[in-house]
């Protein structure tokens, strides 16, 4: 069952996505989100996080932050993307690989270079234009009850 917290006027002040610091990796995760995102990649000298630069004023910061641990599992939350023709062809250039194709569900999952999985879809229907992420999912084996605590926390409704 999928339960939708919704919240009003929502707005992430930025976006930080962990990657295991293994040699080149936080290089190609960046490379990987700034290519999905339509940003450019700045490396923090202080810190060695990279930085996804945004494009618009409005944009949210986004940083992809080397962290000593490895992923260990699949991740609970992870962005869903609309991409032209539902064609994950450019995603898999950019360095993603297939975990699952279109079956049942009518969406590819796809993990990026950490192995971290998104969902891949086609274009909406009534927004045939907007490309590119629109959600932030949170797995959950009992998702009524992070529902209703998100709903608590943020203010909104299940």
């Amino acid at each position: 069952m999928t339960y939708r917290v919704l919240v009003p006027h929502l707005r992430f002040h930025q976006l930080c996505i962990d990657v295991t610091d293994d040699g080149d990796l936080p290089d190609r995760v960046a490379s990987f989100w700034a290519h999905v995102l339509g940003r450019t990649v700045v490396l923090d000298q202080h810190d060695r996080d990279r930085h996804l630069a945004a494009v618009e004023p409005r944009d949210v910061d986004v940083w992809v932050t080397p962290v000593p641990e490895r992923l260990a599992a699949k991740s609970r939350v992870h962005l869903d993307l609309r991409v032209a023709d539902s064609d994950p062809a450019p995603l898999l250039t950019a360095g993603a690989t297939v975990v699952r194709q279109p079956g049942d569900d009518p969406w590819w999952v796809l993990a990026d270079p950490d192995g971290v999985a998104l969902c891949v879809f086609a274009p909406h229907p009534m927004a045939p234009d907007e490309l590119g992420p629109f959600e932030l999912v949170v797995d959950s084996p009992d998702p009524s009850a992070i529902a209703a605590w998100g709903a608590g926390v943020m203010g909104g409704t299940v």
